[in-house]
């Protein structure tokens, strides 16, 4: 069984499932600002490097500091 995990950035929720759907990593954007959370985005990347550049790309997009996970 694969890794899945949520990562919160603002006002968004990135979904992250390892070996879903045919995808090494199978990653979901949601907007929180939605009740219930709308889907945004769906990407099938392939190692961790990518959801790293990924979560950058929402970073500069959606101008949220990468500092407010966990917060």
């Amino acid at each position: 069984m694969g890794l899945a995990f949520e990562i919160f950035i603002g006002d968004f929720i990135v979904k992250v499932t390892e070996d879903y759907e045919g995808d090494k990593w199978h990653v979901c954007l949601f907007d929180n600002r939605h009740k219930p959370p709308t889907h945004e985005d769906t990407q099938g990347l392939n190692s961790p490097a990518e959801i790293f550049e990924y979560l950058r790309k929402i970073e500069d997009d959606y101008n949220y500091p990468l500092e407010t996970i966990g917060e």
